[in-house]
């Protein structure tokens, strides 16, 4: 029997468009970067799902936080799980 290996990628807890806190206070340009890290970070766990030719990418915690109610983190995630699909990468979601 031939061994073939398996690839995915498994991200946790990526809380996509969600505040970052506990940050020392910062200026202007840093504050900027840090509206957009959990956005930017999820489009990254998205382009190397499919720069890597994942088999699939697995997501377990949250994904996004509900209280938000940011259309930004629905539209991202979306976008994102719409791209894995044309390049054929299964998504296994594990809510907490």
């Amino acid at each position: 029997m031939a061994f073939e290996a398996l690839r995915f990628i498994h991200a946790a807890g990526v809380l996509a468009d969600h505040q970052v806190r506990d940050t020392a206070p910062c200026d202007a340009e840093v504050r900027s970067k840090l509206i957009e890290a959990t956005l930017l970070s999820f489009e990254r766990i998205i382009e190397a799902c499919v720069d890597h030719e994942v088999d699939f990418l697995l997501l377990t915690g949250d994904t996004f936080d509900e209280s938000d109610r940011s259309l930004q983190a629905r539209v991202a995630i979306r976008d994102g799980f719409q791209c894995l699909e044309e390049a054929g990468i299964d998504v296994f979601v594990v809510p907490e």
